[in-house]
């Protein structure tokens, strides 16, 4: 295992909605060659079909990439995972007994929190140099999805290892 996740975030648009006894987070935490600024000279997109033959086979969304802040996982059905021609899509089940995941449902309701990440390892990345001197970085291949986090600040943590999160 390549202890080494990227993370990447940007803004999305979270819905919020009860389905039956059931609290619903979801949203698009990944949408295709969309730039995602990594600094002023590097922007990065991910390709359609970057996902194609990736292991999505456990998937744990997360509250800002912590691990202890589990909201749902798809090997336990609280976790949905789908991929379209915008991006990938996830809607998390919450757990009416966790509190920090209500909180972050209301949260999400409110607009306070209106950011998406996740967490992988890609396997082929392209850069380009852009005109106005920036580079451009495309993931082609994504590896393997972690994975995918509400998160409050779209923030870069691209060298820690699973055990720094």
């Amino acid at each position: 295992m390549n202890d080494i996740p990227i993370t990447r975030a940007r803004r999305t648009e979270f819905n919020t909605r009860a389905e039956g006894e059931d609290m619903i987070i979801e949203g698009y935490f990944v949408v295709f060659e969309q730039p995602y600024y990594i600094d002023d000279y590097c922007e990065e997109i991910v390709a359609r079909g970057a996902f194609d033959g990736a292991d999505m086979s456990d998937v744990r969304a997360l509250i800002d990439h912590l691990p202890h802040l589990v909201l749902g996982r798809n090997t336990a059905n609280t976790l949905t995972i789908s991929i379209d021609d915008t991006g990938l899509f996830g809607s998390v089940k919450i757990n009416s007994r966790d509190a920090d995941a209500v909180s972050l449902h209301a949260r999400c309701q409110r607009g306070d929190v209106d950011q998406a990440s996740f967490g992988f390892e890609e396997t082929s990345v392209e850069y380009t140099d852009l005109p106005d001197g920036r580079i451009r970085r495309t993931i082609n291949k994504i590896g393997k999805l972690w994975e995918i986090s509400a998160v409050s600040y779209t923030h870069l943590r691209a060298h820690e290892t699973l055990s720094d999160l």
